[in-house]
């Protein structure tokens, strides 16, 4: 997962805490007040543009703002974006289509719209997983272990993240949230008096809307998979480490990378190996996080808007992991801090933001 102090949001982190634990806590929060509003805004300007990818982005707009309410956003206002949609020849496009539909009860067979994904991006692992997904999340183990096997033979891993952020950044920037139209918990771990910048704004503003639109529901399903795999079944046990070890190598996400990882940890029977794999995890997951220190923590505002600025670009060019590189290539190495001290300041955010979104729920 990622994860930042001042802008990367706050629901992705609490939420994608609470997924991974079985919860479906923030899938069931709308958006209120001046954050509605605003995306109301935005959804309503991308209705208004004509062309599939802009029915992809309402569509994304529109699941983000209502959650699981179908009131907000009917099953019929849902079905008249998708089939615009779908008229796109895109991958990137069609992915983010995929995965709103992974959110509508009414939504037709996800497997094969991950095919037709499969048949167009034809070098990309990544539409071949995530069919595989969606056929074990319907029972259908048989055919998702052959689409797993699949996916070895393609030589990317591209989970469409830096794309969803591509297409749904423009929405942004040509409306940018103000202080009081961003999501509450997304400032729920700052300082009195702490009020972030343009940049900081846009950013916290566009990374809560795409890590809803740029996943699926059923991605968590590729783990359940490799799990708890039977002594006997040794085929299904190599296939897991492979298909893990192929999206750890080449997936340009954090989140992506990690599922990567767990599973092959999971579908591991060797303790020391499985331990080997949850340090590297936590390793990983470290390392982004001292290279975000530029667009996080650095004390001089200047330096920290500019810093956001050009990680905006980066993620859009290269993708979420190579633009922390790309941090340290262009300011320099961060501050020497400890692990500890790390990950101690990160738990503290992971509290506070899951303690928000607990608030908001139980006001529902």
């Amino acid at each position: 997962m990622i994860a930042t102090s001042r802008h990367l949001p706050r629901r992705f982190l609490a939420c994608a805490a609470l997924a991974w634990a079985g919860s479906g806590l923030c899938a069931e929060i709308p958006a209120e007040g001046a954050h509605r509003a605003w995306l109301e805004t935005l959804a309503h300007a991308a209705e208004a543009r004509p062309q599939a990818v802009d029915a992809a982005i309402a569509s994304a707009l529109r699941q983000h703002l209502c959650a699981g309410n179908t009131t907000c956003f009917t099953e019929s206002a849902w079905r008249a974006l998708d089939a615009r949609a779908l008229r796109s020849k895109d991958p990137a496009v069609l992915t983010l289509a995929a995965n709103v539909a992974s959110y509508r009860a009414a939504a037709m067979d996800l497997a094969a719209r991950w095919a037709h994904i499969a048949a167009i991006d034809r070098d990309n692992a990544y539409p071949l997983i995530m069919q595989a997904s969606a056929e074990w999340n319907t029972h259908h183990y048989s055919d998702a272990f052959e689409h797993f096997r699949a996916a070895l033979t393609r030589p990317r891993d591209d989970d469409q993240f830096r794309a969803a952020f591509l297409l749904i950044r423009p929405f942004i920037d040509a409306a940018p949230p103000s202080l009081a139209q961003i999501s509450p918990c997304s400032l729920s771990e700052r300082d009195p008096g702490d009020a972030p910048a343009g940049p900081e704004l846009r950013a916290s503003a566009l990374f809560e809307i795409v890590s809803d639109a740029a996943f699926p529901a059923h991605l968590g399903y590729v783990m359940q998979m490799c799990k708890e795999i039977p002594a006997q079944d040794a085929a299904r046990g190599d296939v897991c480490q492979a298909v893990g070890a192929h999206m750890a190598q080449y997936a340009t996400s954090q989140l992506s990378h990690s599922v990567g990882l767990a599973m092959q940890r999971l579908s591991s029977s060797d303790l020391q190996r499985q331990d080997a794999i949850a340090e590297q995890q936590r390793r990983d997951s470290d390392e982004l996080h001292r290279k975000l220190w530029w667009v996080q923590d650095a004390p001089d505002a200047a330096q920290r808007i500019a810093a956001n600025e050009y990680w905006l670009e980066e993620i859009a060019r290269v993708g979420e992991i190579a633009a922390a590189d790309s941090l340290v290539r262009r300011f320099g190495e961060p501050p020497v801090e400890s692990r500890a001290e790390r990950e101690r300041r990160f738990d503290q955010r992971m509290e506070k933001a899951q303690a928000c979104y607990a608030r908001i729920s139980h006001d529902k």
